[in-house]
Parts: C-alpha cells; sequence; structure tokens
C-alpha cells in the first residue's frame, strides 16, 4: 500500500488484520483510520479520539476496535461506523499494551510487571491489580488461544488465555541462552508457531512442544522488530537501522508422505498386516522404539533449511512527506 492522501500528520503505529488485507494506523491528533492494503484506500469511518492513541488491535471478526490512549483509559469503537461502543475504561495508569481473550469477553490492561482486568461487554473493572513477577513483555496469538510471556530473568513462558484473572500456565518457565537487552516476540496466526527476538537474534519455537527449531536467524544489527507472513513459511525482521529484511524460513507441517505407515503407527498403538488383513497391538516396548523413530523423522523434516540470509531486504529511511 502506497497512499499518503487524507493523513494529516505523519501515522504514529499500524497493525495489520489476520487476513492482513486491512490495516488501522493512528496518528498523534488521536485520529484512526482502516484502509485496504491492495487498493491503498482507507475504508468505513474514521474513528476520532480525543486523545493520542497509544495502540490499537481488531477483535476476531473485525467488527470492533480495541484503543488504548495517553489519558490511560481503554475504549471500543465500531469499525463500521467509527462510535464509541459503551463507556471507556479508565485504568489510572499508563497501558503498554492491551489484548482480548479467547472468548473476548475480557481485556487486559498491562503496566509492566502488573495489569488490570476488564469486561470487554459492560466496560467495567473485573480486577484492579493482576500480578505477572517481572514481565518484560507479553505476547498474545492472534487466536487468542495463547499468552507468552518474557521476564527479566531471560526467561519465557506460556500461559492459557481462557481466563486472564487466573492464567493457566500450559507450559513451565524456559531459560533462554542467549541474555539480551532487547525482547519482543511473535505467533503465527494459528497459534502453532511463535518467535522469540533477543537483540541481534531470532529463534523460530513449536508451540505444542516449546522447543527452538532449527538454527537461529542473525543479523549483523540490533532488531526492533518481527513477524510471521501469513502462510508461515517466512518472516519479516526490521532493526534499529530502518532495514528491513524478508527470511525463508521453509517450513513445511505436514508429515512426510513417506513415513505416514509409521506416523499411523505410534498415534493408534497398531499396525497393519496386509497379508492377513488384521489390526493388531504393538507391544510396548517396541512402541516406544517406534515414537523415537517417529520424532526423528518429525524433527528432520520440520527443521528449516536455510535461515542463515535474508531473500529481501531493504531500508526505510523517512522520506520528506508530500500531501
Amino acid at each position: 500500500m502506497v497512499t499518503k492522501k487524507g493523513l494529516s500528520s505523519f501515522p504514529q503505529k499500524t497493525v495489520l488484520n489476520i487476513n492482513e488485507n486491512r490495516i488501522i494506523t493512528w496518528n498523534s491528533p488521536g485520529l484512526l483510520r482502516i484502509w485496504q492494503t491492495d487498493t491503498g484506500k482507507f475504508i468505513d469511518k474514521e474513528i476520532k479520539c480525543l486523545y493520542a492513541v497509544e495502540g490499537a488491535i481488531f477483535n476476531s471478526n473485525e467488527t470492533k476496535i480495541i484503543t488504548w490512549s495517553r489519558d490511560r483509559s481503554i475504549r471500543i469503537w465500531d469499525a463500521a461506523t467509527g462510535n464509541q461502543i459503551g463507556q471507556e475504561m479508565v485504568t489510572g495508569v499508563y497501558i503498554r499494551s492491551a489484548f482480548l481473550n479467547r472468548n473476548e469477553n475480557q481485556i487486559l490492561a498491562c503496566q509492566g510487571g502488573e495489569a488490570s482486568l476488564w469486561d470487554a461487554d459492560t466496560g467495567k473493572l473485573i480486577e484492579k491489580k493482576i500480578t505477572i513477577p517481572d514481565v518484560n513483555e507479553i505476547v498474545i496469538s492472534p487466536n487468542y488461544s495463547y499468552m507468552l510471556t518474557i521476564n527479566s530473568e531471560d526467561e519465557i513462558q506460556l500461559f492459557d488465555t481462557k481466563n486472564y484473572k487466573t492464567p493457566s500456565p500450559i507450559r513451565p518457565k524456559t531459560k533462554l541462552l542467549d541474555s539480551s537487552y532487547s525482547y519482543d516476540g511473535a505467533f503465527s496466526d494459528d497459534g502453532s508457531l511463535f518467535l522469540i527476538m533477543a537483540g541481534y537474534n531470532v529463534q523460530l519455537w513449536d508451540t505444542c512442544s516449546y522447543k527452538p527449531i532449527g538454527a537461529e536467524i542473525i543479523d549483523e544489527d540490533s532488531l526492533d522488530g518481527v513477524v510471521f507472513t501469513r502462510d508461515k513459511t517466512r518472516i519479516l525482521t526490521w532493526n534499529n537501522q530502518r532495514n528491513i529484511k524478508l527470511w525463508d524460513i521453509g517450513i513445511d507441517n505436514d508429515y512426510p508422505m513417506n513415513k505416514i505407515k509409521l506416523q499411523i503407527q505410534v498415534l493408534t498403538g497398531t499396525e497393519f498386516n496386509p497379508d492377513t488383513t488384521e489390526i493388531s497391538p504393538i507391544e510396548p516396548k517396541r512402541w516406544q522404539q517406534l515414537k523415537k523413530e517417529y520424532l526423528r523423522a518429525a524433527a528432520a523434516h520440520y527443521n528449516p533449511a536455510n535461515i542463515r540470509k535474508p531473500i529481501l531486504s531493504g531500508n526505510y529511511s523517512r522520506r520528506k512527506q508530500t500531501n
């Protein structure tokens, strides 16, 4: 999308929707717009907030937009009309980020290692103070199923997001190998993969096994952010020198076809005899051996082939703006 039409000031930040065909922009005067990425034209109505907006997200069906602003309040907007829905949620503290839960009936407003919880339907406060010890970053999957936290001890932890009031850890804290002063993360659209950005490096992780996949991506400059492409085969990074790079991570989510028989044996605990057409259970000891073989085959197939060099790169140094 290349357009500057209608922008009264330089856009402060942007966020894409899950399908990557619509984008929200907002600027310091508090004006939000939704744009169509293929045409570069803004759609629906402008959203005019009285205070400078710090962040915004879509709900899952993109009928609503949730914003948080410098007056320390959260607001919900009708994406089609641009009108505010209900009353603002006044947190009284600076909001770093805000998230919906899986059922989209709660909003978690984060302020470093603490957060407040709000009812998304009524705008009423559910819990004034939820402590998330030593958390530097919180990342929520686009389908609102997982919450990933990164703390000051260089540890990550995965939570279920059904209820933010009592978030349930589904994986233990895991120490990152490389400590860094700069952390960020991102999930794939379906939540099956996530990325951890640490300084100059990016590591790909599998959500289900909670293990890193393949080699790290290493940039020559400190990174500012990272996101997946929609098909999960590439990632986009940008660094403090205003360089954007596209990396091919070569992910193939399907189990190798030549190992399908092994997959069925491990998943069902049975095997088929083509001569007698009988299905019989596999003995536990042999099943354990088959399982090891299955995991080795899965790891070899899932491992990205080559993510050492970017396939595209460019620079986004700010140019003089013209209306």
